[in-house]
């Protein structure tokens, strides 16, 4: 499973996805972390301001966030991506909240 966490400052889960260009990705595979990686999009490059899915955001299934509007959550669901808003705070306090 390929999840997308909206992280603006790189620690924390943040809000306002469509306007995040910050990400973290994580790949999960039988409940264990296969990979780390920091997405940082170039301001016209976020889902607001372009549109659409970030290629680099492309093949995610989840989508974890602290805050969405209706619409980014349609257009997310439109495409087969789960959506979730979370009131954790620390990326990595979600991470190992949700694996093993």
């Amino acid at each position: 499973m390929k999840i997308a966490i909206t992280s603006q400052n790189k620690k924390h889960i943040t809000a306002h996805a469509g306007k995040c260009r910050k990400f973290w990705l994580f790949d999960i595979v039988d409940n264990e972390l296969v990979s780390k990686e920091l997405i940082e999009l170039p301001k016209e490059a976020s889902i607001r301001a372009s549109g659409q899915m970030p290629d680099e955001l492309q093949g995610i299934d989840k989508f974890i966030t602290s805050g969405m509007g209706d619409g980014m959550k349609r257009r997310l669901l439109s495409v087969n991506i789960d959506c979730e808003i979370t009131e954790m705070v620390l990326v990595e306090d979600w991470l190992a909240n949700h694996l093993n």
